[in-house]
């Protein structure tokens, strides 16, 4: 095959991709819906839920997070994200375990959770410097701690929060 024959399949090629691409990332948006919220029926769901604030905007963000005193954790996720999805429920569980656990330091840390599909909420992510989600930023009476990023096993999750902020 001729270099220029090879060139026109490689943009092709390309062009192919893009394209599909370009066609199946709605579909994919819109088939990742919020997680439904439990019914009124199921309290225990209903109230992890509640254990997790939702931050809609950038002064929602300074007000629950960097003016905040005490222990935050802010979930950033987007709906399409399916490591986002897996996680969301164990985030929800882990924040109601903790706002009802017996140590009163456990008690004291607050849940949030920020959609970067918000543009307002995305650039406050890129200045976390936030590459991957789910990230889980970790902050101190307003101040940052620590990033960490990816899907954890709830043991797994609970022993980050209780390391990061050095509770029990």
């Amino acid at each position: 095959m001729s270099s220029y024959k090879r060139i026109v399949v490689s943009v092709a090629i390309t062009i192919a991709i893009v394209a599909l691409a370009l066609w199946i990332t709605p579909k994919l948006r819109k088939q990742a819906a919020p997680p439904a919220q439990a019914p009124h029926g199921h309290h225990a769901l209903h109230d992890a839920h509640d254990a997790v604030k939702s931050i809609e905007n950038a002064d929602q963000f300074a007000q629950h997070v960097t003016q905040a005193k005490g222990m935050v954790v802010v979930d950033f996720f987007a709906h399409w994200c399916g490591a986002c999805r897996a996680m969301m429920p164990i985030y929800h569980e882990v924040a109601h375990e903790m706002a009802h656990s017996a140590s009163p330091d456990l008690k004291k840390i607050s849940f949030c959770s920020a959609s970067v599909e918000k543009d307002n909420l995305n650039s406050i992510a890129d200045s976390l410097n936030i590459k991957g989600i789910p990230s889980f930023a970790f902050y101190k009476d307003g101040s940052l701690i620590e990033v960490k990023a990816g899907y954890m096993a709830k043991e797994n999750f609970i022993q980050v929060v209780k390391d990061v902020f050095k509770v029990r």
